[in-house]
Order: C-alpha cells, then structure tokens, then sequence
C-alpha cells in the first residue's frame, strides 16, 4: 500500500500538468482572439472601404462635369467675340484684349493667318494718321471713310503675307541691324532723333519700335525683293518682249523714233518722243553711257539693259564743249525705255495666285 507521501507525489505531476494545461489554454485563450484581430484587422478596413470607390467615382464625375461647363463657357465666348468680330465688326477693349491674346484670324492666305489683332491696330492706326494730319497739315487732308480704311489695310496686309512668303521661298532676309541702320538714316536727314520719335507719335500714335516692325522691315523686305524680281528672267521677259517689238518698229523705218519713243516708251520722256537733251560722261549709268558714247550721230543702239529697264539709244549729236581743260565730250540723246516691273505691278499677279479668304467685311 502506497504511503501517503508518494501518493503526494504522484498527485504533485498530476496537478501541475493541470496548472500546465490550465496554463496553455488560458495562454490559447488570450493569443488566439489576438491573432484573430490581427488577421480579421484587414478584412475590417476593407469593409469599411467599401463605400470609398463611389465617392471617388462621384468626384470625378463633378470635375470633368467642371472641365466641361468651363470648356463650354469658353467655347461660348469665343463663339460670341467671334460673331462680334467678323459680323458686327466690335470694337472695344474686351474683344481688342481677346483678339490680342488669341489668334483670331481677319484673312487666311495660301493657309497662313493674317491676324485680326494686326488688322484693327493698323486701322486704327490709319485712321490716326488722317486725322492728325487734317489737324496739322489741313491743306493736305485726305478724305477718307471707315470702309475705305479698312479695305486699304486689308489689302495692305495681304500683300505683305504674299511678300513674306515669297521671301522665304526666295531666303530673302532683313536683319535687325539693316532695320535700325535705316532707322538711323531717317534721324540723319532730319534735325534729331526726338524730332523722328515726336513725328511718329504725332503721326502714327507709334513708338519707334512699332515704326520700325510696321513700317521699315516691311519697305526693306519688298526693296530686296524688288531688286530680285528684277533679276528674274522669267520675270522681265514681258518687259523685253516689249522692248524688241519697239527695236523692230525703229528698224523698219516707217515711223520716225520719237513716234515709236511716243508709244512704247514708260519714262516721262515719251511725251517728248524720248528726248534727253546733251548729257557728258558721269551723268548717266554706266551701261547707258558706254553705249550712248559709243554711238555716232544719227545711229540707234541694240537693246541696253540698266537697272531700270531695257532701252534703245539715238545719238542725235556728239560735239564738243568748252574750251581748254574745261572741253569735253557730250551727247544729244533720245531713247525709247521699257521699264522692269515694278513691285507693286508685279505683285498684282502674285496675289491673283494666292488662295485668298477675307474674314471680316470691309
């Protein structure tokens, strides 16, 4: 029979593998809710969230609903200036401000804008210069009328789109420094620079920036241009077509060469069947002098080509004038001159070739 004691002792495992057990399920207990919170933590936020996505979606839903009422608004307005511009001709300083900022177009030539913002502001400008000038040179006034205005300033802006474009064709350029120098120009043949600068303003309303932009770039650019056209074969060939029909009228003889000077001749003299009267070497241009010098009396020149066209010399008379150091040579002369065409007659045709569409009415 066991003892008392050892029965203690067998009961003693037997109690602590209870307080063990007791132990691991308290511990189970208390740890497993905690892992389960901590795996469920998620799976709560998640349900929570759920909601999250619709409003999102609901935001942007308000803000392209907002992109498109702003888009609209400002298709509208454009729309509404656009009406103004090109049908009730506004003019005032919120369609001045939106014309400026945007590019509306007041013509479009060979697909190039002419801009409505350059348009107005050189007829305003137009329209300054005549009333000023009816304030300060009464006797020279120009009547003139909005229409009329702003016609000749369309045209005007057409006509330098074509130039511009053809000078890039043709890699015609002005620089800033050939700008300024011709600025410079004008200062010296006048008493002073604020004399110009108080001119132009007076005149134009302009600064001499806006002078230079709108004014000389522009003359620059068609004088390169004109002397290039001038140099164009296919260009001058109507001009010596003419000129060989006048040099063939003078060799049949049947009119006498003032009557042919009379009716071919371009230059002023053809009034006076192209009389030029006695002229010595250094007053003419060099080709026209070489040829007339080398002429005797009574003989007619082959066709001479000068800077200004194609023309048929009649030495009249060579004499002698003078006497001593002072003697020299000199002739009477006429001539028969078909000029080149000009830049402007020339353009005529180039803007016939341009594909055209005036957007506002004149």
């Amino acid at each position: 029979m066991p003892s008392k004691t050892s029965q203690d002792k067998n009961e003693e495992p037997q109690k602590e593998d209870e307080k063990s057990k007791s132990k691991e399920s308290v511990n189970n207990s208390t740890i497993k809710p905690a892992l389960k919170k901590e795996t469920e933590k998620p799976v709560v936020e998640k349900t929570e969230d759920k909601p999250k996505p619709k409003k999102n979606k609901k935001n942007k839903k308000i803000i392209v609903l907002s992109i498109i009422l702003v888009v609209v608004v400002i298709l509208g307005g454009l729309t509404t200036v656009g009406i103004g511009v090109y049908k009730n001709n506004w003019d005032n300083q919120f369609t001045k401000a939106m014309t400026n900022a945007l590019p509306y177009p007041a013509a479009m030539v060979n697909g190039k804008i002419v801009r409505y913002s350059d348009f107005q502001s050189d007829v305003e400008a137009l329209q300054y210069f005549y009333e000023k000038q009816k304030e300060l040179y009464p006797d020279q006034a120009i009547d003139w009328t909005v229409e009329g205005v702003r016609e000749n300033v369309m045209d005007r802006l057409i006509e330098d789109e074509v130039v511009s474009q053809i000078a890039v064709q043709k890699d015609i350029t002005v620089s800033q420094e050939e700008v300024d120098s011709e600025f410079d120009l004008i200062i010296s043949q006048a008493s002073s620079k604020e004399e110009v600068e108080k001119t132009i303003e007076d005149l134009y309303g302009w600064t001499p920036d806006q002078f230079k932009e709108k004014v000389l770039r522009k003359y620059l650019l068609r004088s390169k241009l004109d002397t290039n056209i001038k140099e164009d074969p296919e260009v001058v060939a109507q001009s010596k077509t003419k000129a060989e029909e006048a040099l063939a009228e003078v060799k049949k003889g049947e009119k006498t060469f003032a009557e042919v000077a009379q009716e071919y001749s371009e230059d002023a003299t053809a009034a006076n069947g192209g009389e030029l009267g006695y002229f010595g070497r250094g007053e003419m241009v060099p080709e026209f002098e070489e040829a007339a010098f080398a002429l005797e009396n009574g003989e007619v020149s082959d066709i001479v080509v000068t800077q200004f066209g194609y023309h048929i010399i009649k030495v009249d008379e060579k004499v002698m004038q003078g006497e001593g150091e002072e003697e020299k040579e000199v002739v009477n002369a006429s001539h028969i001159l078909v000029l080149f065409p000009t830049i402007d007659e020339w353009l005529v045709g180039e803007v016939e070739k341009a594909k055209i569409y005036r957007l506002v009415k004149t």
